[in-house]
């Protein structure tokens, strides 16, 4: 239609009176809502397509006011008249608007409205022509909020959302992936958001796209992700093809989410069980060994039970300092402690002294061991074996032998004079100190047996990395 007034004579216009093919045009089509009215806005004529669309009968509609086809909040704000108005004075009023059907259901219309003029050329009425764009526009309603879905379910997650093609160009990125980066929107486009990714990881991300285009099923790849600040934290990237209704991939959605500390906490958690697997080993070996000393020391089945679960009860303590000193450290003061603590109760016999000294976890096992040796053979023959008896333990640390030092434990028992004899073989204890300790922890010691006194030194390298 021009924008010129519709003519009443035949051949001037689609409702020229006579005119047998708009007629049947008129009446035949359903989609597009055509009707006329005078020029108060009352219904003249009602052809079946306008029946379709609005649900109006003829015979309900015609004489009444066209305004009836609008919207009670459009009605309330005049939309009708000012429609009429705009056709009269300008040729032609558009008409792209929700009307209201009879049943109170919402119909959108895309159409026009204009003047029709008689033979004189002056108005007459008006013409209205609309097609019914209901499922159209309520597609795009639909599209609009789930784009407003979308968006806004991508600005709350904590994760780094994108929208790309098949191929990895990024089309869209979430705000948290430029508060991530310091990336602007433009930077990250096309593939842009490459430069935030660690250079070693770039062809592997790459690579991962290709994959995911000829699979066609889902992207993933864990790559470092470069912070505003420079600094590098792994992520892992999701992402999945959005296909239309003939199944053809139109984009894809993903997300990263940072998997750094969970990387890192892996990455420990390999290293303790690797490390849990050594201190197995070497527990077994070490419990073997007490087994086969034990044995050759006692005479007896009894003696073998006391002996050997004593020297089980220090091991399984020290496997109790072993699981903590990643977050309390053991000094010697405290060994010392746990281990007279064990196997005596007359405190007021014993004297420690000297200055806090961590023990490294490699020589703590061995360490405990020579001090339960040691401890009990006090408690069965030597300084606290009666109340006449004395034990006092001191240890230093020296700048000598090494990055960490030596510590120097001082062990020195006092008791009434009793007969040694020369001949009796060495204990476990003995051979732990003389053979073991240089052996395990490059350690020298000295070891002195008298009637009335024993004194033993262990002069061992500390491991400077263990020190405060």
């Amino acid at each position: 239609m021009s924008n010129d007034r519709v003519p009443a004579g035949r051949s001037q216009g689609p409702l020229a009176e006579g005119d047998e093919r708009y007629r049947l045009i008129v009446e035949n089509a359903r989609d597009y809502a055509i009707f006329t009215a005078d020029l108060d806005g009352i219904v003249d004529s009602w052809p079946p397509g306008a029946e379709s669309v609005f649900g109006w009968p003829a015979e309900a509609i015609i004489g009444k006011p066209a305004a009836l086809l609008f919207v009670p909040e459009d009605r309330e704000a005049g939309a009708p008249e000012q429609e009429f108005e705009t056709a009269l004075r300008y040729g032609r009023a558009p008409d792209v608007r929700w009307h209201q059907h009879r049943n109170g259901a919402r119909v959108f219309i895309e159409g026009a409205v204009w003047p029709i003029a008689g033979d004189d050329g002056a108005p007459k009425g008006f013409l209205k022509i609309g097609q019914d764009m209901t499922l159209r526009r309520r597609s795009e309603i639909a599209l609009v909020e789930s784009e407003e879905r979308f968006r806004l379910l991508a600005t709350t997650v904590p994760h780094l959302v994108f929208r790309s093609t098949a191929s990895g160009r990024r089309t869209w990125a979430s705000p948290q992936w430029a508060a991530y980066t310091g990336m602007s929107d433009a930077e990250s486009e096309g593939f842009g958001w490459l430069e935030a990714i660690h250079p070693d990881d770039r062809e592997r991300a790459v690579g991962s796209w290709d994959d995911a285009s000829s699979d066609g099923e889902s992207y993933y790849g864990e790559h470092r992700i470069r912070r505003w600040d420079g600094h590098y934290r792994w992520h892992q990237s999701r992402a999945v093809p959005l296909r239309d209704s003939g199944e053809n991939t139109e984009e894809w959605v993903g997300s990263a989410a940072d998997i750094h500390d969970m990387r890192e906490l892996q990455e420990r958690q390999t290293i303790l069980v690797g490390e849990l697997q050594h201190r197995t080993r070497n527990l077994l070996a070490v419990v073997r060994s007490l087994a086969v000393q034990t044995v050759d020391a006692v005479d007896t089945l009894d003696d073998f039970r006391t002996a050997f679960d004593n020297r089980l009860g220090a091991l399984s303590r020290v496997q109790g300092l072993l699981s903590r000193t990643d977050t309390r450290p053991v000094t010697v003061e405290q060994l010392l402690r746990i281990e007279l603590g064990a196997v005596a109760s007359n405190w007021e016999q014993i004297t420690l002294e000297g200055p806090r000294v961590l023990v490294a976890d490699g020589s703590l096992q061995t360490l405990m061991l020579v001090i339960h040796e040691l401890s009990t053979n006090a408690v069965r023959h030597g300084g606290l074996a009666s109340p006449a008896g004395r034990l006092a333990v001191t240890w230093s640390k020296t700048e000598d032998g090494g990055e960490g030092g030596l510590l120097i434990i001082d062990w020195r028992e006092e008791f009434p004079r009793r007969r040694i004899d020369p001949d009796r073989p060495r204990g476990f204890g003995r051979q732990l100190i003389e053979e073991a300790i240089p052996y395990q922890l490059e350690a020298q010691t000295e070891f002195r047996l008298e009637e009335d006194s024993l004194h033993c030194v262990l002069t061992l390298p500390l491991d400077s990395q263990d020190e405060p």
